[in-house]
């Protein structure tokens, strides 16, 4: 059986581009630097990750392959994996990102724009990457489930004696997700980036949507999910894609099925972190506590709250 390769360290990668390498981001997947301004690099931080990183490049080359014209906002080109040193590189992409509070800070014409360019994005990229070629190409290479075919059924069936008021409220979050898909969230087959937050959307200096990254998570959902970003971002946001998205396919999409999937899918992903033991940053520590708080302020907290500061400690 052929050996793991050794995962490279930041300074193995950099000698290998010199004085030009430039760290722009780290975060607990990559640490990204920028080569040239003509260049992104991105270090794997572990094992997993790195296999990932091959799901990712397939999926980089499916789209550049099969789109029968230009992608409405930029995404990386020219992929590839340097089998020396694993990395993966790829054209940069100008522009900046942000973070999803900093959005709604925006002017209403800016997040406007950021909606519509959403939306066309979306239906560029489902209209490019079919279900078929998902399960074909990507699905083999997919190193964890699907979550949107699978969240229910994970949920609904906890029942974990540490935890009986949270057991509670996932199950009835679950049960009330499902009644949004009546014949069964297995039948929705648009392939969805699922990942659209501020910090894979590049803007430029107006900050107008430039180009779309992240391509890690992409799997199979509709419109409603993977809007559930926007709604974190803003109500100007959401409803400028909701409206975008309508006029484009002549589908409605309900508003409530957007909400639902932001509030529903972001709780019970907690949830099943605190019950399942599962690791997770701070990030999920500060937003678990505001967002669930606020957004289902008659159901009891407490066992979250003590999961959550147990684990802090």
């Amino acid at each position: 059986m052929k050996a793991a390769p050794e995962m490279p360290s930041i300074a193995d990668v950099s000698l290998m581009y010199g004085e030009s390498f430039r760290i722009l981001e780290e975060n607990v997947r990559h640490t990204v630097a920028v080569v040239d301004e003509q260049t992104v690099v991105e270090v794997p931080t572990h094992q997993e990750v790195a296999v990932q990183d091959q799901f990712k490049l397939h999926a980089l080359h499916l789209l550049s392959e099969r789109a029968d014209q230009q992608p409405p906002l930029a995404i990386p080109q020219h992929a590839a994996l340097q089998s020396d040193i694993p990395h993966l590189t790829y054209d940069y992409i100008p522009g900046h990102t942000t973070v999803d509070e900093e959005v709604c800070k925006l002017p209403e014409a800016t997040q406007q724009a950021i909606g519509r360019g959403m939306a066309e994005f979306v239906l560029w990229f489902g209209g490019t990457l079919d279900a078929g070629v998902f399960r074909e190409e990507l699905l083999p290479l997919k190193k964890e489930y699907l979550w949107d075919t699978r969240l229910v059924e994970i949920l609904t069936s906890f029942d974990f004696s540490a935890y009986p008021s949270l057991t509670q409220h996932a199950n009835k979050l679950g049960a009330a997700l499902q009644s949004q898909y009546p014949n069964g969230i297995h039948g929705v087959n648009q392939v969805i980036h699922d990942n659209l937050n501020a910090q894979n959307l590049v803007l430029d200096k107006d900050n107008k949507p430039a180009g779309v990254i992240g391509m890690s998570y992409i799997t199979l959902g509709d419109a409603a999910r993977e809007g559930r970003q926007f709604c974190r971002f803003s109500t100007t946001v959401m409803d400028a894609y909701i409206e975008e998205t309508e006029k484009r396919t002549g589908n409605a999409i309900s508003t409530d099925k957007v909400r639902m999937w932001t509030t529903t899918g972001f709780t019970l992903a907690l949830c099943r972190r605190v019950i399942m033991n599962r690791d997770f940053d701070s990030h999920w520590f500060d937003n678990g506590r505001k967002h669930m708080h606020d957004w289902y302020p008659n159901e009891d907290w407490s066992e979250l709250d003590r999961a959550l500061k147990n684990y802090e400690t």
